[in-house]
């Protein structure tokens, strides 16, 4: 593999682990908010609490994947990244937009 796009690949690892850096606060953000619904059985039948549960959880779920599948790049650990990203978007995301 040429020098040039070693270099390409390293950048975007960095990147990518940065990311993870930001992922954990903003993961911490919507814990917070979990803990913050009322603590009465009708929470649990709110779209509101788990559209933020499931946030929480996947943007826990994308920073335990950077970290375990970023120190030796795998074809197969970045596709399942990209995968679960664009699930997240489309599903998560995206509705809470509108």
């Amino acid at each position: 593999m040429a020098q040039p796009l070693r270099n390409q690949i390293s950048a975007y690892v960095s990147r990518i682990k940065l990311l993870e850096i930001q992922l954990k606060p903003l993961a911490q953000v919507y814990a917070d908010k979990v803990r913050s619904f009322p603590a009465d059985k009708d929470k649990d039948q709110t779209i509101e609490f788990w559209r933020t549960l499931a946030l929480h959880d996947s943007l826990m779920r994308v920073s335990n994947f950077i970290e375990n599948n970023f120190s030796v790049i795998e074809t197969l650990g970045v596709l399942s990244l990209t995968r679960y990203t664009f699930e997240m978007v489309v599903h998560l995301i995206d509705p809470a937009i509108k």
